[in-house]
């Protein structure tokens, strides 16, 4: 039976159309974290990048879809800096951090 790897999983996935809920953390006093949606989470991160003048990570990513990332976007709406970039701290660092370790368990937990 062939081993699959979660690199080679979300590879697939990404074929097949899926997207993904991704965090990308920003480098910078007070930290933030960019919770958004893309078939190519890599690629989004990248080009982030490109336009901003601080570090910033791709922390992971998860399956999801778009009404799962404005569910999120309204679960951290007191804590929105501009757009879809959060305070990373309380409830915006638990739901970044459940996406970092794709800890589906913890991520449903954040919406209860």
């Amino acid at each position: 039976m062939a081993e699959f790897s979660a690199d080679k999983v979300r590879a697939l996935m990404s074929r097949m159309g899926t997207q993904f809920i991704y965090a990308v953390l920003a480098d910078m006093q007070p930290m933030s974290v960019k919770i958004g949606i893309a078939k190519h989470p890599e690629h989004r991160a990248f080009s982030l990048q490109s336009s901003c003048p601080v570090q910033l990570k791709l922390l992971g990513y998860v399956p999801g879809t778009k009404t799962l990332e404005k569910t999120i976007h309204g679960i951290l709406r007191k804590q929105c800096v501009r757009g879809e970039w959060f305070s990373y701290e309380g409830e915006a660092k638990r739901i970044a951090l459940a996406i970092a370790t794709a800890d589906l368990d913890a991520l449903d937990a954040c919406f209860n």
